[in-house]
């Protein structure tokens, strides 16, 4: 509760037709503390998609190179492309494929659950929410709700590229 409220809080206190103002300062005070909780899981929220983005992006650039190698022995001769030199570089590329792999499906679990701790908060604090901006608790939760199928499709991909290689 800041001071400012505490102060209009206290002098209306005394006010005996000021009950509705009362309940209307305590409601601000509540919704306040619910919209900055809000923001905090808001910011939170921007640091884990970073880190997710960061981790996506890594495993696309490992994949791609794993993927010109692979390409690049496609036209080596046979003796070449079976070489011992050669297969350790393509079994070090799928490594380096599935460890980045890996962190991102580290990151994507984070991501989801944060996702889902956000959701949670967002309906158990629906009224208060709604009542601050409705339109944003709309485009919010359907946003959400979209950043967690798009983080479950790429696990999934993930998922399935890592079995490949392994």
């Amino acid at each position: 509760m800041t001071f400012g409220l505490l102060i209009i809080l206290i002098s209306t206190l005394g006010c005996a037709e000021d009950v509705e103002t009362v309940s209307k300062v305590s409601s601000t005070i509540a919704n306040q503390g619910v919209i900055d909780e809000y923001n905090v899981y808001s910011s939170q929220y921007k640091i884990r998609v970073d880190a997710f983005n960061d981790a996506v992006n890594n495993w696309n650039v490992k994949l791609t190179a794993y993927n010109d190698y692979i390409k690049l022995t496609n036209d080596m001769s046979y003796f070449k492309r079976t070489s011992s030199t050669t297969q350790n570089e393509i079994s070090l590329k799928a490594s380096e494929v599935r460890s980045a792999g890996r962190d991102v499906q580290v990151q994507c679990s984070v991501f989801e659950t944060h996702i889902n701790d956000m959701l949670a908060f967002m309906e158990e604090n629906k009224d208060s929410l709604m009542n601050y901006d409705s339109q944003m608790y709309m485009q919010q939760k359907s946003f959400l709700v979209e950043q967690k199928t798009r983080c479950e499709s790429i696990d999934r991909t993930v998922d399935n590229v890592i079995n490949e290689l392994e």
